[in-house]
């Protein structure tokens, strides 16, 4: 980025001490806030939790290290890898379209504003309503497909022998576990 791509004025709505023309009043937020909490120590479950840790990994011989090198290693995102430029230098082409339309306006005289352009509604309004020629205004049958047949029976009956009984075993030993 050269320096005369810069900007190196003043922001015209703040002055150089920030933007203090628009700071929120104070009012009271009706409820006490930074008020001293109470100590009663590590709650119940997070000291079992840490006993059935120490417990697991003394049972499979494995300690589990959050945070350490090579967990980090193993479960990094390589995706915040990538630095993203959100604010990327504008192709040479939309400068130049930038650029050529800046001209054009002033040999015109005349400045492009958005509503000049015409909207997919402005479309409806300004076309012709005839009939597609290749189709007709009943539609388009001349590139139907032939009724031909597929080659094997569909919609017949098929009969009912009842529930599966590896379902009604399952329905029974699910009613002797619940009990």
């Amino acid at each position: 980025m050269t320096q005369a791509d810069t900007k190196t004025e003043s922001d015209p709505i703040c002055g150089s001490g920030g933007c203090t023309q628009y700071k929120q009043k104070k009012t009271a937020l009706g409820y006490p806030i930074n008020y001293p909490v109470p100590n009663f120590g590590q709650d119940k479950d997070m000291i079992d939790a840490g006993v059935n840790l120490r417990l697991t990994e003394d049972q499979f011989g494995h300690k589990l290290q959050f945070g350490s090198a090579n967990y980090k290693a193993k479960f990094h995102n390589k995706a915040k890898n990538t630095m993203y430029d959100f604010a990327p230098h504008v192709d040479a082409d939309i400068r130049t379209t930038a650029k050529n339309l800046v001209d054009t306006e002033k040999n015109l005289n005349h400045h492009w504003v958005i509503e000049d352009v015409q909207l997919d509604s402005d479309v409806a309004s300004n076309t012709k309503t005839e009939s597609d020629p290749i189709c007709s205004s009943a539609g388009c049958t001349q590139y139907k497909h032939g009724g031909k047949g597929l080659g094997y029976d569909i919609n017949y009956g098929v009969p009912n022998f009842g529930e599966d009984h590896e379902i009604s075993d399952l329905k029974h030993n699910l009613a002797i576990v619940e009990k």
